[in-house]
């Protein structure tokens, strides 16, 4: 069953071909099954992608398995991401997006050692979720048709949607309402700052009391959200004590 499983997967797989031709091929013989493990463990942490060319179909149920789909606190628009621990898988899915006409950005986050493939245009976002869906997107399906049917007006509504879709994911890092709307009024001081530096050469009296106040803005932000973070912890581990979960140690 196993052997057959991993020979359907084979037939479709751009970045585990190799690992698991191993498991289709996997020996009977014990003294063998070491050295099979030793060659899927390096393979692991060395990918090599496959000759296999990509599909919407491919894109789909891998978007369903690890992309996202978010809002923007502070605006109502759309951003969908997918991460990875290699780069390879993700520089496939970006050639095969530009081909059709999807731009997108790879990129390393910067405290993690993970990749990330981004898309953040708009028009871009529409193609590919509608493509995605036509594809047979199904975990994700929920979250697509509220960002496809994203407006101005359904924006905290819109938020609110897709982080009961998306369950615990991120639910610490979160904003809340109240979040939302000092990151709102934070991106709007960021423009007003901006303007004021367009306006005056140089660093004018008003650009730097503008600065004063969006970092106490940004301040003021990163405590409330810290409150906000702790309370929801604090919930979720009274919840937990409730539920019948007990403390170690």
């Amino acid at each position: 069953m196993a052997k057959q499983a991993a020979a359907d997967l084979c037939r479709a797989s751009l970045v585990k071909h190799g690992q698991l031709q191993v498991a289709v091929n996997w020996p009977c013989c014990r003294s063998k099954r070491t050295d099979a493990a030793a060659t899927l463990r390096k393979m692991k942490r060395t990918p090599e992608c496959s000759n296999l060319s990509c599909s919407w179909s491919y894109v789909a149920g891998f978007f369903d398995a690890e992309g996202n789909v978010s809002v923007y606190a502070d605006r109502p628009a759309v951003r969908l991401g997918i991460t990875q621990k290699h780069p390879e898988v993700l520089q496939i899915l970006r050639e095969f997006l530009k081909a059709e006409g999807i731009p997108s950005i790879l990129y390393q986050e910067s405290f993690s050692t993970l990749c990330r493939l981004i898309i953040v245009r708009a028009d871009a976002i529409q193609l590919m979720l509608t493509r995605m869906l036509a594809a047979g997107l199904l975990g994700k399906r929920g979250a697509a048709e509220v960002a496809l049917a994203l407006t101005p007006c359904k924006h905290a509504e819109s938020r609110k949607e897709i982080a009961c879709l998306v369950g615990n994911q991120g639910r610490y890092l979160r904003l809340d309402s109240a979040g939302c709307q000092r990151a709102i009024a934070i991106a709007k001081a960021r423009r007003r700052l901006w303007y004021q530096y367009q306006s005056a050469t140089g660093r004018s009296q008003a650009s730097q009391v503008l600065e004063t106040q969006l970092l106490e803005m940004k301040r003021e932000h990163a405590l409330c959200n810290a409150k906000t973070q702790l309370h929801c912890l604090r919930g979720d581990i009274r919840s937990l004590l409730q539920s019948g979960a007990r403390l170690l140690g």
